[in-house]
């Protein structure tokens, strides 16, 4: 006679738990609601031991097999380590709700435990605005990089979510923002946007209130114009369009436009940033023997076969706090002192501010970087009209083109180290990295032998003059 089968018994729930050879699933009503559970077996008391499984079918029939399948391969304590996870409610709800991502339970709360910060990382959209702003004054960055912040990039998503935090916000936010809200902007412009705020939710995450491993404009692609084309944006201005752009400035008879050139001149030539130009005065330019920029004729250019600047004609640029403090004097290449002979000839008042603000047409006082700005797209939008009735190829540039094509340009025509103190850079490798392969040494000669129309002549003299 055979003897009878030992009984499966388990400590469950901190009972003694006689288990059923084969556990029943049910259902059951509470409130009018369909719940299921699993009758695993009973306590040495005779109490019937049912954990609940919830509402939902599926997730209660897959628990149901993983029992029986343990059961039939005699992992009892296994049957038990699947029974007592059912009595964490905390347990259940979050795998409820990873169950619909496909993320395990246990790589949510690596997750969890990597990038959760309770202070930081759970502050509003709107106070981390505030904390930036903040932040970016004390490092002097300047008014107009902080209000176009504010006012086209960072702010405006703010407000579109007013009610999520760092934390909260996703790739879906971002992607809905650029694509949804925005969809009026041209795709420039949305590339644009997704670069200003992909630096932002960085610049989160270098004051602690982020991570760029959660970067929600990170891994989001700027749109293309053409399928399968991106959008072609100029790092640098081909030297023929630079030709095209200060003959029209030069051309005007708005002493605005004159204004421009100059300014032109000093960021495209000698490097000058925007926001410098505003803050420099004619006394600032040297062009004469005597230390002066007034009266300047075509004996005063001391022009060399290479068109190299000569130590006698310079610009002083001060100190700017956003910049490091770095004062330069920048020696003045020779096609740009020939532009500024031509300027300062159609300057009606070569004194005080280079860029004066011209309310009540007077002139005098200096203008500010917003009203230069301002001044430059009017500017631009002319000379592309003029371009386009004169069927003149246009080639689109980045916003800051003219500085950007005196670095890439000037890598090759004066070096790296003499480019990188004209443009008042101090890391001369991150300098190099960023401007080296933008242009070709052929074009750098061309760009820094563009020059006046008035002056061709002479340089073709001088040069044959030099060449006997």
């Amino acid at each position: 006679m055979s003897k009878p089968a030992k009984p499966n018994i388990l400590k469950l729930f901190d009972d003694v738990v006689e288990v059923h050879e084969k556990p029943r699933l049910e259902s059951y009503i509470n409130r009018g609601k369909k719940y299921w559970r699993i009758e695993i077996g009973k306590a040495v008391n005779g109490k019937r031991i049912r954990p609940s499984l919830g509402k939902d079918e599926t997730y209660a029939r897959s628990v149901y097999a993983e029992i029986l399948e343990r059961l039939g391969s005699g992992d009892i304590k296994g049957i038990g380590s699947a029974v007592e996870e059912l009595k964490d409610y905390d347990s259940k709800a979050a795998r409820r709700k990873l169950r619909a991502f496909n993320v395990s339970l246990e790589r949510a709360a690596g997750f969890y435990a990597q990038f959760h910060r309770p202070t930081n990382g759970h502050i509003s959209l709107k106070r981390a605005l505030e904390i930036w702003e903040e932040n970016a004054r004390k490092l002097g960055h300047s008014d107009t990089y902080i209000k176009k912040m504010l006012n086209t990039y960072a702010g405006p998503f703010v407000r579109k979510y007013p009610g999520l935090k760092v934390m909260d916000v996703t790739y879906k936010e971002a992607e809905d923002y650029i694509f949804k809200h925005k969809r009026t902007l041209g795709n420039g412009s949305k590339g644009e946007t997704i670069r200003k705020l992909r630096g932002w939710f960085n610049a989160l995450a270098d004051l602690k209130y982020g991570f760029k491993e959660l970067n929600p404009f990170e891994g989001l692609k700027a749109p293309k114009d053409k399928f399968g084309e991106t959008e072609e944006v100029n790092r640098a201005i081909p030297p023929a369009l630079m030709q095209v752009i200060l003959d029209y400035a030069l051309s005007s008879k708005k002493q605005t436009y004159i204004e421009v050139l100059t300014s032109i001149v000093l960021r495209a030539f000698c490097g000058v940033r925007s926001e410098e130009i505003v803050k420099l005065d004619w006394e600032n330019i040297t062009l004469n023997d005597d230390g002066t920029s007034k009266g300047f004729d075509k004996s005063l250019v001391s022009m060399s076969p290479d068109l190299q600047p000569k130590k006698s004609s310079k610009v002083k640029v001060p100190k700017l706090a956003s910049k490091m403090g770095y004062q330069r004097n920048i020696e003045i290449p020779e096609n740009a002192k020939c532009w500024l002979v031509e300027a300062v000839a159609k300057t009606k008042n070569p004194t005080g501010p280079i860029v004066k603000n011209w309310q009540h047409n007077k002139g005098k006082e200096r203008s500010s970087e917003d009203g230069y700005l301002s001044r430059m797209n009017d500017f631009l939008k002319d000379l592309k009209k003029h371009c386009e009735e004169n069927k003149i190829p246009w080639k689109k540039y980045e916003q800051n083109g003219f500085r950007a094509s005196c670095a890439s340009y000037g890598l090759h025509y004066f070096g790296k180290e003499t480019i990188c103190r004209m443009m008042g850079e101090k890391r001369d490798s991150v300098f190099w990295n960023n401007y080296q392969e933008y242009v070709e040494k052929d074009d750098a000669d061309r760009f820094f032998r563009v020059l006046p129309e008035p002056w061709l002549d002479f340089i073709d003299q001088f040069k044959k003059d030099n060449a006997a």
